[in-house]
């Protein structure tokens, strides 16, 4: 039996790891939150790989901790939470610069975490500790991608421009995809958030794509159009990324999200799914072991295809830069 404190036990988590707690209404409330999050972490650790974990900020004020974070890579645009008509951020896995290894930091909303110090009976419990796990996914995805392909850096940057350009969306998806299946059985129940996300989604994806395009008629920029549009069909391929996901990481049921599945089995997205899936299930089958980039494209040319459905189309030139066309309505 194995009798060491939780603080010895054999665990990836690094042994001076940062934890930072602001805003909180007094030390015992983060003292005591500090406790249970550290054996959490321990105990993930064990399972999956955090060396590159820089450390964990949580905070009651978590616009405000973002906004003066220091990542440690030079001044930039301010990091900002997710918010939109789908979803408000609560949690981020940020990339750090800290002595000249890129890390990962991990920030929390307090009021996600708060439950860890109450009942693990409590469903908020749950949501907490899945929180947690999903973020440590996302180091660990990292840590397997690096080891895999090593200089996948180097090979994006050798790609051609359509497939730098959808690179973004690739891993946009796969990233939460990965995260999802890891994190799924700490709390199953998380289901019924991604499916009403998913179909959030797609309420408004077209006619937020449509008036991009009817702006950028009026007043054309077609770099900006691109980028408009795919960030709107590449959010709806995340959510549902998210959905499959966690469902692959149970047991693959879609029937676990019966209102996702009556609405995809009509909806011009069903189709879309289906091959999402296809994709992300092959990445999964080989997981740590890819070969190249390429892999990853099958996710990218979906959301090319669902870009195209308002008219806008990509092709190389022979000069090697990205055409972009928005044809008559």
């Amino acid at each position: 039996m194995n009798e060491q404190p939780i603080s010895q036990a054999i665990s990836s988590i690094p042994p001076e790891l940062g934890m930072h707690y602001y805003h909180f209404r007094d030390d015992h409330a983060a003292q005591a939150l500090h406790a249970e999050l550290v054996v959490l972490l321990h105990a993930l650790g064990q399972h999956l790989d955090l060396r590159l974990l820089d450390g964990v900020s949580v905070s009651y004020d978590y616009v405000d901790t973002l906004k003066h974070f220091d990542s440690g890579f030079p001044p930039g645009r301010p990091v900002l939470p997710t918010d939109d008509e789908a979803g408000l951020g609560i949690a981020i896995a940020l990339f750090v610069m800290r002595d000249g290894v890129t890390k990962t930091h991990l920030v929390f909303s307090a009021q996600m975490l708060e439950a860890l110090t109450g009942s693990p009976e409590a469903p908020a419990y749950l949501q907490a500790v899945y929180l947690v796990t999903h973020e440590c996914a996302h180091i660990h995805d990292r840590a397997v991608l690096e080891a895999a392909l090593p200089d996948h850096m180097a090979a994006l940057a050798k790609a051609n421009a359509q497939e730098q350009f959808y690179a973004l969306s690739n891993f946009r998806c796969w990233d939460e995809y990965v995260a999802c299946r890891f994190s799924a059985h700490a709390d199953p129940s998380r289901v019924v958030w991604f499916e009403k996300t998913l179909l959030a989604a797609l309420d408004r994806v077209e006619i937020r794509a449509a008036a991009h395009v009817a702006r950028h008629r009026s007043q054309p920029d077609f770099s900006r159009l691109l980028m408009d549009v795919s960030n709107e069909y590449t959010a709806v391929c995340r959510y549902a990324s998210y959905l499959i996901g966690h469902i692959m990481g149970l047991d693959g049921d879609i029937g676990r999200a019966p209102e996702a599945r009556a609405r995809l089995r009509s909806h011009w997205f069903g189709e879309c799914f289906d091959e999402l899936t296809e994709a992300l299930n092959c990445l999964w089958a080989s997981y740590g072991g890819w070969t190249s980039l390429r892999e990853f494209d099958p996710i990218g040319k979906i959301v090319q295809q669902l870009v195209a459905r308002v008219g806008v189309t990509t092709e190389l030139a022979e000069s090697g830069t990205l055409m972009i066309r928005l044809l008559r309505s």
